[in-house]
């Protein structure tokens, strides 16, 4: 997925050779599965959301690679001056590559199609990236405020007849009772 996406300004036709590696890899990981794999191993919720973020910064570095290719275009260093004659540009410097990402001004090498084309990705790239950063501090923030609230409470023993003296990890006593046993 990565190097599909991370190249895809460039080969588009990439993209269409990562989803037949993916479905020929769900054949035979099917075929596998089904006649000569064992048992997989339980796997958990974290499995999925490790997933998520690797999904998302693969996002985030497509918007940022295809817009620098793309403000770059073309990876020579000539322009061509409003007389007809050529000249030299550096345009891959090390202080320009770095603004060129947040550049607002159209440089005199790209076109009006390729300048439209690039504030296209860096606004798509900085609106995914502010996106990504709150929803991440709500998700942390939410995680915290809510361990302030609730706790795990390990369960001790199959037999829960445990007096509440004999128990050193509890601090406070939660009264537990049914309400049906109250009104009998």
């Amino acid at each position: 997925v990565f190097v599909s996406l991370f190249y895809a300004p460039l080969y588009p036709l990439g993209l269409f050779f990562a989803s037949f590696c993916f479905l020929y890899t769900y054949i035979v990981d099917r075929y596998m599965l089904m006649r000569t794999w064992s048992k997989a191993p339980p796997y958990d919720a974290k499995l999925a959301k490790d997933a998520i973020k690797i999904i998302v910064c693969c996002i985030m570095a497509h918007l940022v690679v295809a817009s620098t290719w793309y403000s770059e275009w073309p990876f020579d260093m000539a322009i061509k001056l409003e007389n007809g004659a050529f000249a030299y540009y550096d345009k891959l410097s090390l202080i320009r590559g770095i603004f060129q990402f947040f550049r607002i001004d159209q440089p005199i090498w790209m076109s009006n199609d390729q300048y439209n084309l690039t504030l296209i990705f860096v606004r798509c790239c900085l609106f995914f990236c502010v996106a990504f950063g709150i929803f991440s501090s709500v998700f942390v923030m939410h995680f915290y405020v809510r361990s302030l609230f609730i706790g795990y409470v390990p369960k001790l023993t199959e037999d829960q007849h445990i007096p509440f003296s004999s128990i050193s990890k509890i601090k406070a006593y939660v009264p537990m009772c049914s309400p049906c046993s109250d009104l009998v």
